[in-house]
């Protein structure tokens, strides 16, 4: 079975996040934002078959990164970090996803391959794919 990552994205995706700069430049009297904090990053997840339905049945969604949630001490958000935060979120998820033989992470329709680590940019998108059978 293939799955059409960048079709479903089209087709498919919720995106809950704000966007920080739309949010500042709409109160220009205000010196200070409530927005994210500059060092934080916002990755949108797509979740597919087991992971998916681990999450509560949610499709895709939208989480923050900030710093506090690196694992590593280079101060960047990682594909590490990124799966410690999401079996945090979703305890359901976390057997899957920290779990590298059981859920693949694409970042930006990229498989990333297992044991390698890839660095995370604001705005990436992140899709968990556990193992698809069949035949």
């Amino acid at each position: 079975r293939y799955i059409n990552l960048h079709q479903y994205t089209i087709n498919h995706t919720i995106t809950i996040a704000h966007d920080t700069m739309a949010l500042s430049s709409s109160s220009p009297s205000s010196s200070t934002s409530t927005s994210t904090s500059p060092t934080s990053i916002t990755i949108k997840i797509l979740l597919f078959a087991s992971a998916r339905e681990a999450a509560g049945g949610i499709t895709s969604t939208s989480i923050e990164l900030s710093p506090s949630d690196n694992n590593d001490d280079d101060g960047c958000s990682d594909t590490k970090s990124l799966r410690t935060k999401l079996a945090t979120l979703y305890p359901k998820l976390g057997p899957f996803v920290l779990d590298e033989e059981n859920l693949t992470l694409a970042l930006n329709e990229e498989y990333v391959p297992m044991g390698e680590v890839w660095k995370l940019r604001n705005g990436d998108t992140v899709a968990l794919i556990p193992p698809i059978s069949g035949g």
